[in-house]
């Protein structure tokens, strides 16, 4: 049986640098991306902020350094419904997509 991807072995599996945590009020979420090379952490904001254009600033953003710090922030400050939690995953989506990237380009 064959499985339905080739496995690069060469490349060491891409792992989330933190999980997402519930912060106390049950309103809002964070997550913390960490970043080797400026190019790559710049392409991960401008997605972020371009959803933010579109969806009425899902994203709130904090940059230092190589590090990003995520909030997803409830609706009408209430609790976090399926779509926060969808545009989290989305965070993660976009994080996974750059570093894939980066990856083949460091390659050639």
């Amino acid at each position: 049986m064959r499985l339905p991807v080739k496995i690069n072995a060469a490349l060491p599996p891409i792992v989330p640098q933190s999980d997402w945590i519930e912060l106390d009020d049950k309103s809002r979420l964070r997550k913390t991306y960490e970043f080797d090379d400026r190019d790559s952490r710049l392409a991960f904001v401008i997605q972020l902020l371009s959803i933010n254009d579109q969806e009425s600033d899902r994203y709130k953003l904090l940059i230092d350094g190589s590090t990003v710090i995520v909030g997803v922030n409830a609706r009408d400050g209430g609790f976090l419904s399926d779509k926060d939690k969808k545009f989290a995953r989305c965070a993660d989506d976009i994080y996974r997509d750059i570093r894939l990237y980066a990856r083949k380009h460091d390659e050639f």
